[in-house]
């Protein structure tokens, strides 16, 4: 029997355990991208599979400068549109989203999405600060990239589908929005943030044992 991988996204640390239960019956290893600066926080039970190795690290930095690059010429192109829609230049700091870049319980969540920076290129998160679409660090620590969360899942997207390309992984997620399945590229991800629909057929409703199965139809 050929081995299924998955890579997980959007987060680095898996939220839903109920789905991480499930994921590990159909996937023999669960990658998910840890950034070599970053310790992330995991729970005492993902632990056990993180030492258990079947939950991984994947280092961002090797898929980062083509992803950012590839989205820069989009974003260039389109900054007059992506400003009206994603423009957080205004948002107060202290009230991040819990699920992006943060481990807190439950909370407001009308503030950007934290990316770590090691996911975009200097170049990029400079351009989208330019443009009022991102704020590079939390108070002193540097190493997080604030936008607004269309803009995080569609950068998340696109960078997850070039790692697990690269290494033929299949893109499996916790979150329950039609609008990260798949992760499909570049392309996708700029049609999120267009909001344009997928030119594909429509994503059924998943439960977490479904998205924890996607794909598995090519094991053999």
């Amino acid at each position: 029997m050929a081995s299924a991988n998955g890579l997980y996204f959007p987060f680095m640390r898996v939220r839903d355990l109920a789905w991480l239960k499930a994921s590990v019956l159909y996937w023999d290893t669960i990658w998910r991208f840890g950034p070599e600066a970053y310790p992330i926080q995991d729970g005492a039970e993902t632990r056990v599979l993180v030492d258990e190795r079947v939950v991984r690290s994947l280092r961002p930095e090797s898929y980062t400068p083509e992803t950012a690059a590839q989205l820069l010429g989009f974003m260039e192109e389109h900054r007059g549109l992506l400003r009206q829609q994603y423009f957080i230049g205004d948002r107060a700091p202290e009230t991040d989203r819990p699920d992006w870049g943060s481990d807190r319980p439950e909370g407001p969540n009308d503030g950007p999405a934290w990316i770590h920076a090691s996911k975009m290129s200097d170049e990029f998160h400079r351009f989208m600060q330019d443009e009022g679409l991102a704020r590079v660090g939390r108070g002193e620590d540097t190493q997080w990239v604030g936008v607004h969360e269309t803009v995080a899942m569609a950068y998340m997207m696109a960078l997850t589908s070039a790692g697990a390309g690269a290494n033929r992984l299949e893109p499996i997620t916790d979150v329950r929005d039609r609008a990260l399945l798949p992760a499909s590229g570049v392309e996708a991800a700029m049609r999120l943030m267009l909001g344009e629909p997928e030119t594909g057929p429509g994503q059924p409703d998943h439960d977490c044992a479904s998205f924890a199965m996607l794909v598995t139809g090519t094991r053999s």
